[in-house]
């Protein structure tokens, strides 16, 4: 008899391999890692999985079907990191959401949570109620900072730039007696904390710079300090942008840019860090230190040059007439990209032009026209 199941499938070897198996018209999930003697078919049909028992002679030809389906090694039963696993759905308190500054990317990161979690309360924090009309249609139950009392979140992300607070550090530490200790709080740090030292590599691991020598940066590495204390993680982004709004569009503004045009940017889409931080959330690290670029560093002149090469900003040059100076940093977040298992959706500046200029990025097209990016 057919049973439907609210489930989700967990997969021991990577991401792919989950994505693969979501996808495939059914999969192989063992009811005991230690005995493979009954397992069962899960047709995946709109969200549903629906299970049929297998008898014990059809276990190991029907496993062998799923894996080659699947185009990986046939999983050893008694390692669970290579055996497919069912685990139940994350109850609606576990999915529950803060937003701390639903901006242009906290809106993203919440609306791209709903998308993962369809029944989970996500709430956006903001000091005024300006844009909580249309926060509502985002499907998220906005309040003031005036309004927070003792609700508890499986789950906290804390968005706002430090601009916005006398006492940045103070904020986050608000924020994270709001969190349950559940399930991820997570907050959105900047690059700003590497050196620019020509040559170096900048990781998730590397060194930051030094005390004293920037006050912007040692507010950041405070707040940074805030959340690892309290067992958070946080998320190091690059420069981002989207059509409408990054560095791209500060310097067609400017036309003359007095710095260095071979300098090194490092970028990062908006919908890309958002999907970035909702697998952080999602992954339920504690204490993590994650990276958000692309991976592909490119020189101020090259990503102008892929602006004008669009034909969609007009045929504006914008001359760079500085000479020396900082010459950027090269970032790589390989460690992010394996413990999240995740990818950008655009893997450089000049790939998302090029896809913009197509009409294939309609967030973007959206963004364009709209005051959501102010």
């Amino acid at each position: 008899m057919h049973a439907t199941l609210k489930t989700h499938i967990s997969v021991g070897c990577d991401s792919n391999s989950f994505h693969q198996l979501h996808d495939a018209s059914y999969l192989v999930v063992p009811h005991n890692a230690r005995s493979c003697a009954t397992v069962s078919r899960v047709f995946v049909e709109s969200k549903r999985a629906v299970v049929t028992p297998v008898s014990a002679n059809a276990t190991k030809n029907l496993r062998h079907q799923v894996f080659r389906r699947m185009a990986i090694t046939k999983p050893s039963i008694t390692s669970r990191r290579n055996v497919v696993v069912a685990s139940a759905e994350k109850s609606d308190e576990d999915t529950n959401l803060l937003v701390v500054g639903p901006g242009v990317l906290g809106s993203l990161v919440g609306s791209k949570w709903l998308q993962k979690f369809p029944s989970a309360r996500v709430v956006g924090q903001t000091n005024t109620d300006s844009k909580h009309a249309e926060l509502v249609k985002m499907g998220f139950h906005p309040r003031l900072k005036a309004e927070a009392g003792g609700d508890q979140f499986a789950n906290v992300i804390f968005c706002a730039p430090p601009s916005g607070s006398d006492d940045y550090t103070a904020e986050i530490a608000a924020a994270a007696e709001s969190w349950s200790g559940r399930g991820a709080f997570v907050f959105t740090s900047s690059s700003a904390v590497y050196p620019e030292q020509q040559g170096v590599v900048y990781t998730e691991d590397s060194e930051v710079v030094a005390r004293g020598a920037s006050e912007r940066v040692d507010r950041l590495l405070d707040a940074e300090n805030v959340v690892l204390s309290r067992g958070g993680s946080v998320v190091r982004l690059a420069g981002l942008y989207h059509a409408g709004r990054g560095a791209h569009t500060y310097y067609l503004k400017m036309g003359q840019v007095p710095v260095n045009g071979s300098a090194l940017l490092n970028l990062i889409h908006y919908q890309d860090a958002a999907s970035l931080c909702v697998a952080a959330l999602a992954s339920g690290g504690k204490g993590e230190v994650f990276m958000g670029c692309d991976n592909n560093p490119l020189s101020k002149a090259d990503m102008m040059q892929s602006v004008l090469a669009s034909k969609k900003y007009g045929e504006t040059e914008v001359t760079f007439t500085g000479n020396g100076g900082p010459m950027g940093r090269i970032m790589s977040n390989n460690t992010t990209r394996a413990k999240l298992s995740w990818q950008p959706q655009y893997a450089s500046f000049q790939e998302f032009m090029v896809e913009y200029a197509a009409g294939n990025t309609p967030y973007d097209n959206y963004m364009q026209g709209s005051d959501h990016v102010a």
